[in-house]
């Protein structure tokens, strides 16, 4: 984990966010002491292939049994 003053990451921020997006954390110090964390964000899990018209099937028939109902 790499750590870095404000300062200097206010000068460098486009590298930092680069660096979070591959995977590496950092802390940001303020006069030495952690304030903040940047970090990658977390992939969003995905359907496997071919299910996303599963859902989107369901999702419809769920719509229309409501307005029967």
């Amino acid at each position: 984990m790499k750590t870095i003053g404000i300062f200097e990451a206010t000068n460098t921020l486009s590298q930092l966010v680069d660096q979070a997006a591959s995977g590496e954390e950092i802390v940001l110090t303020r006069n030495g002491k952690p304030v903040a964390r940047l970090a990658p964000v977390a992939a969003e899990k995905a359907l496997p292939a071919g299910m996303d018209w599963l859902a989107q099937s369901c999702a419809a028939r769920l719509a229309g049994s409501r307005r029967d109902a």
